[in-house]
């Protein structure tokens, strides 16, 4: 009665229609029968000009008017007659119709034996097994293939199998891989083998409800918390553009996290992020229902300690020494926030600039800063500031303007200790 959780791949080839071709089908663009695009018997799409199909994809009619079944006899000479039929429609000839019948079954089951169908017998054993390498050896293109089956097959008989030990090639750790817009890279509940970063493009992360968790940007990544966590998606990905993505497999992350402390702190830090609809509920159960009713205006800091972005390394010293804050909003010519300077940055910048405490603030690595409206709701801050891994957001009025700043110490304080 346990349950044993595995990665295991099990493949079974044309077991299911093409996603392709659903999405077509849902959209109206093609016709659909049970997950095959219907044709006529000369390969064209119904009610589609200039669209054809053959194979495992097409409903495709025998001179019957039952289907074709997926087999290769069937697949290989509905092919011909769609490149016959396509010519035929591009000089104006007439089409020729399909009206080929199978000529028998044949399946290996293993150890030289199969079972046939042919032309009304039914047979099996080694004969038919015979008889079907026969036919597969008439399919191979080129002669020079055909000798080398044959010998192969001819030792085969009477010498055992060969076990080979193959020397391994060592694989690059980065793997990279592109996306179309609307291109899925996981689904929630499937295992989580790679950490990602992305060189171009934006991935849209979603949870269950169709919301989007983050959107990821050039140079950003994702994936830290599912191989922090269980090694199990907890949302969807999907390009929201064309994308480029470089993947880091989930045993060198491993290794690198165990490694470097600053590694862990860096990805448990932005792991924080990533949270379903339910964990970030019961985070605002917690909060005192007064404080729930509230919006960021009455709860916001203010007047706030700022720097502007044309202030010398110099004058943002003597703010530091009059306020000691760990960071402080930097405010251009029209009192607009343009992000976040930390104290360890300024003074990490200026001793890799020659102490130079005559540059301008603006010039130095300024942080994103998150920005809210004064109405939103107390609930809604407290998503904002997880979904985006801050402990501070700016209030900003119609006009861009900073009016205050919300911190997590805000949000916290009315909170009633365990």
């Amino acid at each position: 009665g346990a349950r044993l959780e595995a990665t295991t791949v099990v493949c079974t080839v044309g077991n299911a229609p093409h996603p392709l071709i659903l999405e077509q089908g849902k959209s109206g663009a093609l016709p659909l029968a049970r997950g095959k695009i219907v044709v006529d018997a000369t390969g064209r799409v119904d009610g589609v000009s200039d669209a054809w199909s053959a194979g495992d994809c097409a409903a495709f009619p025998k001179a019957n008017g039952e289907l074709c079944p997926e087999t290769a006899q069937f697949a290989q000479r509905q092919g011909e007659l769609l490149g016959d039929n396509i010519a035929a429609s591009v000089f104006g000839h007439p089409l020729e119709r399909f009206a080929y019948e199978s000529q028998g079954e044949l399946a290996v089951i293993g150890h030289r034996c199969a079972v046939a169908s042919v032309m009304g017998f039914n047979f099996s054993g080694f004969i038919a097994w015979f008889f079907w390498r026969t036919v597969y050896l008439s399919k191979l293109p080129g002669l020079d293939r055909k000798l080398r089956v044959v010998a192969e097959w001819t030792l085969d008989l009477f010498f055992p199998r060969d076990i080979n030990l193959l020397t391994p090639r060592y694989s690059s750790l980065l793997e990279e891989m592109h996306l179309e817009p609307g291109d899925p890279l996981f689904h929630r509940g499937e295992p989580a083998f790679s950490l990602y970063a992305v060189k171009s493009g934006r991935i849209d992360i979603v949870d269950e409800t169709g919301e989007v968790v983050k959107s990821v940007g050039e140079g950003e990544h994702f994936g830290e918390r599912a191989l922090l966590d269980d090694r199990t998606w907890h949302f969807d990905a999907r390009a929201k553009e064309a994308s480029e993505l470089v993947a880091i497999d989930a045993r060198t992350f491993t290794k690198l996290v165990g490694s470097m402390d600053t590694l862990e702190r860096l990805f448990t830090r932005s792991a924080g992020q990533y949270v379903t609809e339910a964990e970030v509920a019961r985070m605002v159960a917690l909060l005192p229902q007064e404080m729930r009713t509230k919006i960021a205006a009455q709860i916001m800091t203010r007047p706030v300690i700022t720097l502007a972005a044309e202030m010398t390394a110099d004058e943002a010293l003597v703010v530091f020494q009059r306020t000691p804050h760990s960071v402080y909003p930097v405010m251009d010519a029209g009192g607009r926030p343009l992000g976040a300077l930390r104290r360890t940055a300024l003074y990490e910048w200026l001793a890799h600039h020659d102490l130079d405490r005559s540059r301008k603030v603006g010039e130095m690595p300024i942080a994103p800063l998150l920005k809210i409206a004064p109405d939103c709701a107390v609930p809604e801050v407290l998503e904002q500031l997880v979904r985006n891994g801050a402990t501070k957001a700016a209030v900003t009025d119609a006009n861009g303007k900073l009016a205050g700043i919300v911190t997590f110490f805000d949000l916290l304080r009315d909170i009633p200790k365990a």
